[in-house]
Order: structure tokens, then C-alpha cells, then sequence
């Protein structure tokens, strides 16, 4: 038995809080029912910390905040799709009637708007889990 209670494995703190962080990020709330996993999760970095187990505190830690890292990296990457596809626009007006550039900006048009949607269904599928 540990300090938090029956001996419970680590990757059930690390799940357990990985979903309450992303849960919190997409809320903007952190739910009270997530206290439990956080106060596990901190007691057990506690324990590692104590037996000089750095490699179990790297581990937790990167399990716990690695899909919310990687939503919050979805979403700047959004972001700068959205910006790149706004410039993409603009690009178009300004060829104005011009066929030939016209042509090519319409185009790269074409593959910012698919780079776009790809980046958006990536972030939807990372908040969806």
C-alpha cells in the first residue's frame, strides 16, 4: 500500500488525468471529479521523486500532458493553416484577371484549403478521444 492508498498502477493516474486535463482544455473548466486523479498523480510523483525514480516522473508526466500538448500543437497548427489560407485568398484578388497567375494562385488556393481541412479534422479527432 502506498501513501494514496491501494497500490494502483501508473498509467491509470496518467489516463485517468491525461482525460481530465483534455477535458479541462476543451471546458475551460476542471472537473471536481478529476481531483482523485490529480491528487493520485501528484502523490505518485511524489513517491518517484522520493526514491530518485526520475525515469517514472518523465514517463508519467510526458503520458499526462502529452495529448494535451498535442491538441494544443493541432490547434496553433490550425491557426496557421487558417492565416496561410487567408494570405491564399488574397493572393487570388490580387491576380485579378490575369490567367496565368490566376491559375497558380487558385491552385495553391486549392491545397491551403486542403491543408486546412486535414488540420481540422486532426484536431477533431485528437478532442473527440
Amino acid at each position: 500500500m502506498t501513501r494514496h492508498g491501494p497500490a494502483s498502477s501508473p498509467a491509470t493516474h496518467s489516463s485517468d488525468l491525461s482525460a481530465a486535463l483534455l477535458a479541462a482544455e476543451t471546458s475551460g473548466k476542471f472537473p471536481t471529479s478529476a481531483w482523485p486523479a490529480l491528487r493520485s498523480f501528484l502523490l505518485m510523483l511524489a513517491e518517484a521523486q522520493a526514491s530518485g525514480n526520475m525515469q517514472l516522473i518523465a514517463s508519467q508526466i510526458d503520458a499526462s500532458a502529452g495529448p494535451l500538448l498535442a491538441v494544443i500543437a493541432a490547434r496553433q497548427a490550425l491557426i496557421q493553416s487558417r492565416q496561410a489560407l487567408d494570405v491564399g485568398y488574397a493572393a487570388v484578388a490580387q491576380a485579378g484577371d490575369d490567367m496565368a497567375p490566376l491559375a497558380e494562385a487558385a491552385a495553391q488556393l486549392a491545397a491551403l484549403a486542403d491543408d486546412l481541412a486535414a488540420r481540422a479534422q486532426q484536431l477533431g479527432a485528437l478532442i473527440s478521444h
